[in-house]
This record gives C-alpha cells, structure tokens and sequence, in this order.
C-alpha cells in the first residue's frame, strides 16, 4: 500500500510540471541626457553654455546618470511605467 502511495506521488509530481516558456526577452536601453529639457549630445562636452539655477555658468566634462522616469515599450506598443523604485 505504501508503494502505491509513492509511485501515486511520483506521478503527480512529474505530471504536474509543465514547460515554461524559456523564449529569451531583448531590452534595449535608451538614455536621453537633458539640461533643462534641452538634449545635450557629446559635442556640448567641455564648452561652457549651461547657467545653473544660481547663474553659474558650467560645462559637462563626465556624465554620472540618476535614471528616473523610468518605462518599458511592449512590441506591441503597451507602455509599463516603473514606479516606486
């Protein structure tokens, strides 16, 4: 009776998986590097053309990212906002 009870295990066990779908996922990352809304692109580096919120006049040497904002596009164009991270 006992051997029942286990081969009866086994089986439910080994029937009861079933195959996930192991298709891989492509994310393509995208950063857009902004200054006050206006898009700053490698050539701005080193030239001083930015004025802080104090009037400083500035230049970007090295960029350090603080991602923000953050949202994924499904192929089928469905936006998922990331929120609370």
């Amino acid at each position: 009776m006992k051997i029942k009870y286990i081969i009866l295990v086994f089986t439910f066990i080994c029937t009861s998986c079933s195959s996930e779908d192991d298709s891989e996922t492509v994310v393509n990352l995208r950063f857009i590097h902004e200054w006050n809304d206006a898009v700053v692109t490698a050539d701005d580096f080193g030239t001083i053309q930015y004025v802080n919120a104090f009037g400083n006049q500035l230049s970007i040497e090295r960029l350090r990212y603080l991602i923000s904002d953050l949202a994924l596009t499904k192929t089928s164009g469905e936006i998922i906002t990331l929120n609370n991270y």
